[in-house]
């Protein structure tokens, strides 16, 4: 469809749930909101029905208290350009390394969002 007819959050919300790399949508509190099927893939599918989720819950320990301070400070605007690497802890007691990219986009729609992406290192 022509970018007129789509709008700008309509397309980023197509690229986001088509692209081969897992992505998250937070809000201004650090709850997932959405996730594109990369993500509900790497998660094993185990998180879809649980959002909104703090994605804070999905860090295993003792990561969890490293992984604070970063997400408030993204949730400010203040992104690094440089991934961090989480362990993810998923319900089925199964762990997944992750590098993961901060990105504050803002929104028509939704104001601003944190977008995460999370890249398989495991």
């Amino acid at each position: 469809m022509p970018l007129s007819e789509t709008g700008p959050d309509l397309q980023l919300d197509s690229f986001i749930e088509n692209s081969p790399i897992a992505i998250a949508k937070l809000d201004d509190r650090g709850q997932m909101i959405e996730c594109n099927r990369a993500f509900h893939e790497l998660t094993q599918h185990t998180v879809i029905q649980r959002l909104p989720l703090p994605f804070l819950e999905l860090i295993a320990d003792p990561k969890k208290q490293d992984a604070e301070p970063i997400l408030e400070k993204a949730l400010k605007g203040e992104v690094s350009n440089e991934p961090r690497t989480f362990e993810l802890a998923l319900p089925n007691k199964a762990e997944v390394t992750v590098s993961c990219y901060f990105s504050l986009v803002a929104s028509n729609i939704a104001g601003k969002r944190l977008i995460v992406h999370l890249i398989d290192i495991t």
